[in-house]
């Protein structure tokens, strides 16, 4: 994002986006890479406590968060220099429901689309055009129709060929993959 390698973390002070321009080396190791942290640790609150999925759309850059008091969430800043500029985009909570995190952050068809799991209801996938906090919508049936598949796997999700993909686990086979082509089916 913005000619940076980003990744994200947990630790003791809360869930940290890291960036690197993967050629100045850390002054303190000069044999290694400089990550600097560019939000504020657990984006301001000590119940997010590990970053689970990222993804870009638009000008802006995604991270999926795992709150301890299960309140998941996604933050998505447009200024990476500015670690004060995150927002929160999305909680479970803004549509009814709790989750513990955020898995996958996946753009396709000019949408960002988002998974994360409800307890006893499984997996489920909403959409945006503008990634706005309150402009998310359903775009998957509870569990894919599936009263086994419970979550996603973090950040297992892509675009290939006009097809958006996501992993699941499933209790009974395993590990699912499902398709969307057309938007709305899968």
């Amino acid at each position: 994002f913005d000619g940076l390698l980003c990744g994200g973390t947990g630790n003791s002070n809360g869930a940290e986006v890291r960036c690197s321009d993967g050629a100045t080396p850390d002054p303190a190791d000069p044999a290694r890479l400089l990550w600097t942290q560019r939000n504020a640790p657990g984006f301001g609150d000590g119940n997010n406590i590990k970053i689970w999925s990222s993804g870009t759309h638009g000008d802006a850059l995604y991270f999926g968060v795992e709150a301890a008091n299960g309140n998941g969430s996604i933050w998505r800043t447009r200024d990476i220099d500015n670690p004060q500029a995150w927002e929160q985009v999305f909680s479970p909570g803004d549509v009814g429901v709790i989750a513990s995190r955020a898995d996958t952050l996946q753009a396709f068809r000019g949408r960002l689309y988002i998974g994360f799991a409800v307890p006893n209801a499984g997996a489920r996938v909403y959409r945006s055009v503008t990634g706005n906090r309150f402009s998310w919508e359903p775009v998957a049936a509870d569990g894919f129709g599936s009263a086994t598949t419970g979550r996603f796997i973090s950040d297992a999700s892509a675009e290939l060929d006009g097809v958006l993909s996501v992993a699941a686990l499933d209790e009974a086979p395993g590990v699912g993959i499902w398709g969307k082509v057309d938007g709305r089916s899968w």
